[in-house]
């Protein structure tokens, strides 16, 4: 399915395109993984058709610690008696009721992911080899918002799936753990046990409550608890962990291989709760994305003087389509643009199916360039989700990034790092929904781009012919985003206004080209987004709990212990 379709695309792309040649030089291999949502309550063969997913629960529980587990700050989880004994009472209340139908062993459509599936997908992907993995967030299950656990639980909970998550992979990855052991490095001090091989960063689902992130030190509880505890040796650097804890963003170093040598590579891992459409605090208070790109221009204007390589990574892309403020898109598609010689990859989740966002050079687009194709200054790459909650078969990406590459074209020669290919692997989970003991689960590889897709080369101009063309032909549309759900129908997350707006969503992030292409203006944009009927009242966005928490103390007439209760402090 995946080559017919793109011949399609590649008749009306090829025509269009400049020659071009790659020569590759220093290679570096990426496992990304993301939106794993991952349940700890989920329970093999209960009811996957519950009233309000996501279902799969052991015994019908939702909230609370998962499975009575207690976990330490390492990642490493230990069960008392009272988890024992909820997994010995789980068999008579994990019966699928009359005519529902019973949660599969590795995951189900309407359900987030087991344990079991995230073990799955790590055991495949390590057998790929990558070099280095980037795990970009949605960590916590899509139902860990809705429950009234209460401030402490409701963090505890969100600490414990993380440190679980953490867990596995140290688990699939043993060996990358240790790396620098010893060695003194700038900012690393005392020579601590740094992995330089996997780089985490936060999700809105993360957060508790989902979505809100009120900055420090509000969000102290899980940026500094994982800054000294389960991901202190992912962070690496002390540099590193002082700016997550602050912010949620940090920089650090890729330990290359010997066959990697020459100049540095780092790992930027940026917070996108600071331009989050359902973060209030980020609709109230610009100062934390203010700061973060602020740092994110310096850090960058750092490498570049020293000749290192950047990939840059985080949960939510950039655009007012994928919910993040067109004023932050703006800035940030100004400074990548910027950087295209340090700017090796920038790789987020989010959306759940696959997809990409095109960046712009603006000067160029003013006049002073020569011709659409060169506006094009970079590319944002969205690797679909593990959870196969909603339709979607569970995936993850491996991408391959020269750090050296050489792109000619026309008149024009630009030496720049960049993406040279990806794979998509998925799992069959109809294959797998009741495995017997002695199956191999097997993942199978969905597509590769660039030859898949019937294109020459992954260059963001390139990027912009096949947004051009997704634009002006819905069926290639419909065909490419299909390819992207591994074939799946149904596989896109968003709504129905968000799916008309879906190529001007991808070649887009500028809130002025974007309403522009898609005529529709911001109002329309966030209501696709969130789902609301409209946004002229602030509890029709935000969390009500949320508001009384910030509004509470200065209004007349409130209970002082109601607002004490609801502090997001």
């Amino acid at each position: 399915m995946g080559m017919e379709v793109l011949r399609v695309v590649a008749a009306g792309l090829l025509s269009l395109l400049l020659a071009s040649t790659l020569v590759e030089a220093r290679e570096l291999r990426v496992l990304h993984i993301t939106d794993i949502h991952l349940d700890l309550d989920y329970a093999h063969g209960s009811n996957a058709l519950c009233a309000r997913p996501p279902c799969c629960k052991r015994g019908g529980q939702r909230g609370g610690l998962p499975g009575g587990a207690e976990v330490d700050g390492r990642g490493e989880r230990r069960e008392g008696d009272r988890g024992r004994e909820g997994r010995a009472s789980a068999g008579a209340s994990n019966a699928v009721a009359e005519g529902g139908v019973g949660a599969g062993k590795l995951g189900s459509w309407n359900c987030d992911s087991p344990l079991a599936l995230l073990h799955s997908a790590l055991s495949a992907a390590r057998s790929v080899k990558p070099d280095i993995i980037v795990w970009t967030g949605d960590t916590l299950p899509h139902d860990s918002g809705k429950e009234n656990l209460g401030r402490e639980l409701g963090r505890e909970r969100a600490l414990a799936t993380i440190s679980n998550a953490t867990g596995a992979f140290r688990a699939a990855f043993s060996d990358y753990f240790g790396v620098g052991q010893g060695e003194l490095q700038p900012g690393n001090e005392g020579g601590e046990e740094f992995t330089g091989k996997i780089f985490p960063v936060l999700g809105n689902y993360d957060f508790y409550p989902t979505h809100t992130d009120p900055g420090s030190p509000g969000h102290n509880w899980l940026t500094e608890s994982l800054a000294t505890g389960a991901w202190r040796d992912l962070l690496g650097s002390g540099e590193a962990r002082r700016t997550f804890a602050h912010g949620g963003f940090y920089k650090s170093e890729i330990r290359l291989g010997a066959t990697q040598g020459g100049a540095r590579a780092y790992v930027i891992g940026l917070n996108t709760e600071v331009c989050h459409v359902k973060n209030y605090h980020a609709f109230s208070h610009e100062v934390d994305a203010q700061e973060q790109l602020e740092w994110l221009r310096v850090t960058l204007s750092d490498l570049e003087s020293t000749g290192a390589k950047a990939i840059l990574i985080g949960h939510i892309p950039p655009g007012l389509w994928s919910g993040c403020w067109g004023e932050y898109s703006e800035v940030y598609e100004e400074i990548v643009s910027s950087y295209t010689g340090v700017i090796a990859a920038q790789l987020y989740g989010h959306q759940h199916s696959g997809s990409f966002r095109v960046f712009y050079d603006r000067e160029r687009e003013a006049g002073k360039g020569d011709g659409f194709l060169s506006r094009a200054s970079g590319v944002a790459y969205v690797t679909p989700s593990l959870t196969p909650f909603k339709n979607l078969l569970p995936s993850f990406r491996i991408y391959t990034i020269a750090l050296d590459g050489e792109e000619a074209g026309g008149d024009q020669q630009t030496r720049r790092p960049m993406v040279t290919k990806f794979t998509q692997y998925f799992l069959d989970l109809v294959k797998y929904q009741a495995p017997k003991e002695e199956d191999v689960v097997a993942w199978y590889i969905s597509f590769t781009a660039p030859q898949s897709l019937g294109i020459p080369n992954l260059a963001p101009r390139t990027w912009r012919v096949v947004a051009d063309r997704l634009l002006s032909n819905k069926t290639v549309r419909d065909d490419y985003m299909r390819l992207e759900a591994n074939g799946r129908e149904g596989g896109f997350m968003g709504s129905k206004g968000q799916l008309r707006a879906y190529p001007c969503g991808v070649m887009h992030v500028a809130n002025s080209p974007l309403m522009e292409c898609s005529k529709q203006n911001e109002e329309q944009f966030i209501r696709d987004y969130t789902g609301k009927e409209h946004t002229y009242v602030l509890t029709t966005m935000f969390d009500f709990e949320v508001l009384m928490g910030e509004f509470c103390e200065s209004m007349e007439g409130f209970l002082r212990s109601d607002c004490m209760k609801r502090r997001v402090n």
